[in-house]
């Protein structure tokens, strides 16, 4: 299989798992080939045909709230011909209102198939132990029991709605997919990239500075050659430098103060 074909794949597995956490199933279900075998992670249940596994997901979404998905991560774990299977870790945050949302943890597996070009999922499993994700929610968990309060939510009032995603290879060939409102800053390193998130999180890979560039959103700025912030999250901008939300001090050089500090504080 062709590198644009998995990269497309991969994407594609992106919108999936997010149209399954709005509750909006058929987007999945119209992909799924009539022999899909879908595994049921919380009673262990394997589920052959098409309508068996329909039927299985109509009934999840009567059990489980809608969410938005953070933090994604994806790994090709075998890819052949015409056929790949993808491997995913990301975090779900429900939709409830208030101040402070909470993340649960997830896995996915997606078994991909082309068939005169077009894309069939043959193998899914989505983990979504429904007992589990109601517990979480309930006991307000992040991140298997840390809470973050406004301040430090996976994604802000107004920026839910979809979005490009930065893809960012990581070591060991993962592949994460960030929306620009989980970045706070990005360093770097001669080739290589450290991507710090607004979790707390950050990931690592081998990538240009000037190739992450282009693929950002005008909320980010390049204050320094190695770093890139994103000016939602600057909280003050000091002598040469600038505080980040988590507390980073960031350089700016001294000769282009003036110019970043008008870029970060337009109204200034």
């Amino acid at each position: 299989m062709r590198q644009k074909d998995v990269v497309a794949l991969i994407d594609l597995t992106r919108e999936c798992l997010e149209h399954y956490w709005q509750l909006d199933y058929e987007f999945l279900l119209r992909l799924c080939s009539p022999a899909v075998i879908g595994v049921e992670e919380l009673r262990g249940k394997v589920m052959q045909g098409y309508d068996a596994v329909a039927e299985d997901m109509r009934q999840i979404s009567q059990q489980i709230c809608p969410c938005h998905v953070v933090r994604q991560e994806y790994l090709v774990s075998m890819k052949q011909r015409n056929s790949c299977l993808i491997v995913g870790h990301y975090f779900i945050s429900p939709d409830t209102e208030g101040d402070v949302r909470f993340q649960t943890e997830q896995r996915c597996s997606f078994g991909w198939a082309l068939t005169d070009g077009k894309p069939w999922i043959h193998h899914i499993h989505i983990s979504n132990p429904v007992s589990k994700l109601q517990d979480d929610v309930k006991n307000m968990l992040v991140d298997a029991g840390r809470a973050t309060d406004g301040r430090h939510l996976p994604y802000r009032k107004g920026e839910r709605d979809a979005c490009e995603r930065l893809h960012f290879r990581g070591k060991g060939g993962t592949i994460h997919l960030l929306a620009p409102y989980e970045i706070l800053y990005i360093l770097s390193q001669n080739h290589d990239c450290t991507v710090h998130l607004l979790d707390g999180s950050s990931c690592q890979g081998r990538m240009r500075i000037c190739d992450l560039m282009p693929a950002l959103s005008d909320n980010f700025v390049r204050i320094h050659n190695s770093v890139i912030v994103n000016r939602n999250y600057v909280t003050m901008v000091k002598r040469f430098c600038v505080i980040m939300e988590d507390g980073a001090e960031l350089p700016i050089p001294v000769k282009r103060f003036t110019e970043i500090k008008s870029l970060l504080l337009p109204s200034e």
